[in-house]
Formats: C-alpha cells, sequence, structure tokens
C-alpha cells in the first residue's frame, strides 16, 4: 500500500562531516543528491515506554519515490543548506500502516545516506541526527518543523537525544 507524505522543510548541516577522523565534503558529492547513491531519511516515531522516549520506522527521500515537488540542495563554505518541498510515495509494511496513517505520530528529520561508491569509506555511510555522539547532531531546523530536545539515564549514564521534528502531511 502506497501512503503520500507532503513534506515543506530547509535542514542546514555542516557541510564538512567529521566521521571518526575523516573527512566527507558534501560538495563533492551534491551532483548525487536524491539519487540512490546520497539521498534523505525521514522517521515516523512510535511512543515507547522505554527511557528513549521513541521506536522509529526509517523512510528513503529519493527520485525513486518523489511524486511531485521540488528537492534541492544549496550550499556555503560551511553549511549544507537541505530544502524539502515535495511529496513523496512510501510504502509501510502492513504492521506500520496504523503509524504512518495516524494523524497523531511525529514524523523527525532521520539523516542522510551516503553510498560508499562516492565516498571515500569502504562501506555506506547512514549519518542520523537524534545521538549527541552523531556527527548531524547539531542539525538545524531552518523551517517547517522544531526540535524535541531530552536526556535520560540507563546504566548510570547521561544520554541526550534531539528529535528534528517536521510539519508532515500524509495521505
Amino acid at each position: 500500500m502506497n501512503v503520500k507524505v507532503k513534506l515543506n522543510f530547509q535542514i542546514s548541516i555542516p557541510n564538512h562531516i567529521d566521521i571518526n577522523g575523516a573527512n566527507i565534503s558534501l560538495i563533492n558529492i551534491k551532483p548525487h543528491f536524491m539519487t540512490q547513491e546520497f539521498y534523505l531519511s525521514i522517521d515516523a516515531l512510535s511512543p515507547t515506554e522505554n527511557v528513549w522516549k521513541y521506536d522509529n520506522v526509517s523512510f528513503d527521500l529519493s527520485n525513486e519515490n518523489l511524486k511531485k515537488g521540488h528537492c534541492s540542495l544549496d550550499l556555503n563554505e560551511d553549511v549544507a543548506l537541505f530544502t524539502i518541498d515535495a511529496e513523496f510515495n512510501i510504502k509501510p509494511r502492513s504492521k506500520y500502516t496504523s503509524l504512518v496513517k495516524n494523524s497523531e505520530t511525529k514524523w523527525a528529520f532521520g539523516g542522510i545516506f551516503i553510498s560508499k561508491s562516492i565516498s571515500s569509506f569502504e562501506h555506506d555511510l547512514i549519518l542520523t541526527c537524534n545521538n549527541a555522539k552523531s556527527p548531524l547532531y547539531n542539525a538545524q531546523v531552518v523551517s517547517g518543523g522544531s526540535v524535541e530536545e531530552f536526556s535520560y539515564e540507563k546504566r548510570e549514564r547521561t544520554f541526550q537525544s534531539k528529535y528534528h521534528l517536521l510539519n508532515t502531511g500524509v495521505s
């Protein structure tokens, strides 16, 4: 079953991403944006009784599932600005359909995917942004959303989470 998701947001992240001492420049891979090699993801958040607050189901945003609209990546020396004003077809598994179609479901920017075929890494990169140790933790919602930030303790350690919530229409 296809579900239409309407998105209109802007997210900024650092243009150069440090991953364990190695650097990826989004300038070098910009031509691949919205392909199977370099795309964004969004998460449908499901409340949980666990301390980390949400479970999530992720969906890719690429030209493969773009129904209509505009997606762009603008770069300056320090910042990459992703602008999404588009409608996507997503295909949730049947067990997630009620979560995806629920008007109370929160949607968040999930992160970016970068294929090893366009980077200097030996493996594909899936960079999320909700964990403080993630290179995308300091992403900013420029428009079309808000930020939900919280901390929790687990096994005598304190963890910080930040969800970049997006205004989303689902039909």
